[in-house]
């Protein structure tokens, strides 16, 4: 179980189903709610798969994990 409560499977049915959402977007006309949205629903699959075991993280993102999260981090910090 992860600090969330889901298993890693419910975790990574999370993140995909955000990320189903994502692509819908990106068929929307490029405007400011669109683009908002996307960056909602790509941190919301971020924090899913933040929850990930370690090993699975690494395993699932080839290895770039820590620097997808750093730039989400960087980005939401400013």
């Amino acid at each position: 179980m992860s600090p969330t409560g889901r298993t890693p499977a419910e975790n990574v049915e999370e993140a995909r189903y955000h990320v189903q959402f994502v692509v819908t977007y990106l068929d929307e006309p490029a405007t400011q709610v669109a683009t908002d949205a996307i960056a909602m629903r790509l941190s919301a699959a971020l924090e899913a798969i933040s929850a990930l075991p370690v090993e699975m993280r690494d395993r699932v993102c080839m290895g770039e994990w820590k620097e997808m999260w750093g730039m989400r981090n960087r980005i939401a910090h400013g």
